[in-house]
């Protein structure tokens, strides 16, 4: 997947990573640039598959020389391939709605 916004610095930036789902609506992955909490961002999951997302948490200390920050998506996001069944199970105990494909 790939990250497209505006760091803290006000500098526009664009970066693939690894996207990990913590919920069904949250993920965190590790970016090199400094954002701000509460900024807006574009996830963009192949062509023509886009969702924002908003940084609902930044880690007190880089990992890697990266930032690890939690992102928030307005909708439920679909795990493609096969999850673990504790995840499985979380999935399946929150509410339902409109998921992203």
């Amino acid at each position: 997947m790939t990250l497209r916004g505006v760091a803290a610095n006000h500098l526009p930036f664009q970066e693939r990573g690894l996207l990990v789902a913590v919920t069904d609506r949250d993920a965190s992955l590790l970016i090199e640039p400094l954002v701000g909490l509460g900024s807006k961002l574009m996830v963009i999951f192949g062509p023509g598959t886009m969702e924002d997302a908003t940084v609902s948490a930044i880690a007190h200390s880089r990992e890697y020389d990266r930032w690890r920050v939690w992102l928030r998506f307005s909708r439920p996001i679909e795990i493609s391939g096969k999850n673990s069944p504790e995840i499985e199970a979380l999935l399946s105990s929150m509410d339902g709605g409109d998921s992203i494909h």
